[in-house]
């Protein structure tokens, strides 16, 4: 089988392919080109474009397998090429478009989150909020208080407000700037800790605690947080499968979880693209399980299944089912070739 590796490839993800006995290219969204056909039949196409070609080189869906899709800043422009190439080229992927977007807007995120009923800290989000007081003292139950700018990721845009002096001077900044931002009631856990697990097909197949370096409250790794290797409960274990499944990335994604010191559980984010040290933390690839999930799932626009001792090799099981079945009629037959025709539009081209 071969993949459509959309974004980085990173060395877990690369070794994962290999065990699993399968073929990969790699593009980022910015070297890929998109055409749109004017048929009413489809014949959409996308292109290996990169400047340093003498000229567009086009790329066959039905030469590829799947789509992973691992994107990293500049999500609109992934998202967009990720649809292209799923539901106008017709590959499996690994994530849908859709997701990526919710989940570069922590607004839309914890939009999605509460729709669906699953607990998130209280979250403010307003047009230049103006009246801080307010929304401090009455929503988010006083100091400290988290902002967020509504896109980022890797902790960045993240900051805390622990006195009236902090939190006047900076939200008074950001309202001169219009700076769009998310203010959240501070979950009081033990000690800057937080959870992130890691959902393949509906599972949390790995997930480790993270804590806070000294000096910061912030858990994630890349502003150097250390982590070690846990097992959720079964309640957090379906916590975190029912966020994944509401910002529509219930075949790939990585959610964060927090406890209060109450060891009440809460959702705080989700991500598109979970950075690859958890599996050096956990010792566990999640990648092997994300690539077994696609081969599964990922299908060639050729693949017949025939009847093992059939001494005409070229007849398919349905075919021989057919001319074996004595109550099949031209009625069956026509809508048979039908539906036919139907599928094969939708496969890979």
């Amino acid at each position: 089988m071969k993949a459509l590796i959309l974004g980085t490839l990173g060395k877990p993800l690369e070794e994962a392919l290999k065990l699993s006995g399968v073929s990969y290219e790699v593009y980022t969204p910015e070297q890929l080109m998109i055409y749109v056909s004017e048929s009413t039949s489809g014949y959409d196409r996308f292109f290996d474009a990169r400047p340093e070609l003498t000229e567009p080189v086009r790329l066959k869906a039905k030469d590829f397998d799947f789509v992973i899709s691992r994107i990293g800043s500049g999500a609109e422009k992934g998202a967009t090429i990720l649809e292209h190439l799923t539901e106008n080229m017709g590959l499996f992927g690994s994530q849908n478009a859709d997701g990526i977007r919710i989940c570069s807007n922590k607004l839309r995120t914890h939009l999605k989150l509460s729709q669906k009923g699953i607990r998130t800290p209280p979250t403010v989000w307003g047009n230049r909020i103006a009246h801080t007081g307010f929304v401090l003292k009455k929503l988010l139950d006083g100091l400290p208080a988290v902002g967020k700018t509504s896109l980022g990721s890797q902790g960045e845009g993240v900051f805390i407000l622990e006195s009236p002096l902090a939190a006047n001077t900076t939200l008074q900044t950001l309202y001169k700037f219009d700076a769009d931002i998310l203010l959240q009631k501070f979950i009081k856990g033990v000690g800057f800790q937080d959870i992130r697990a890691i959902v393949v097909n509906g599972k949390v197949v790995s997930a480790m605690e993270r804590s806070a370096p000294t000096g910061d409250f912030r858990a994630n790794l890349s502003q150097g947080g250390s982590g070690r290797k846990i097992d959720l409960s079964t309640d957090d274990k379906a916590l975190a499968v029912s966020a994944a499944d509401a910002v529509g990335l219930s075949g790939f994604c990585g959610v964060d979880l927090l406890k209060d010191k109450d060891g009440k559980t809460y959702v705080v984010e989700t991500n598109s693209n979970p950075g690859d040290l958890i599996c050096t933390i956990t010792g566990y690839n999640h990648f092997l399980a994300l690539v077994e999930f696609c081969k599964s799932k990922g299908k060639k626009l050729e693949q017949k299944q025939e009847l093992p001792n059939s001494q005409d090799k070229g007849v398919s099981v349905n075919t021989l089912a057919r001319n074996s079945n004595p109550f099949w009629s031209e009625a069956d037959e026509f809508i048979y070739q039908e539906k036919q025709k139907l599928n094969l539009s939708r496969m890979p081209r």
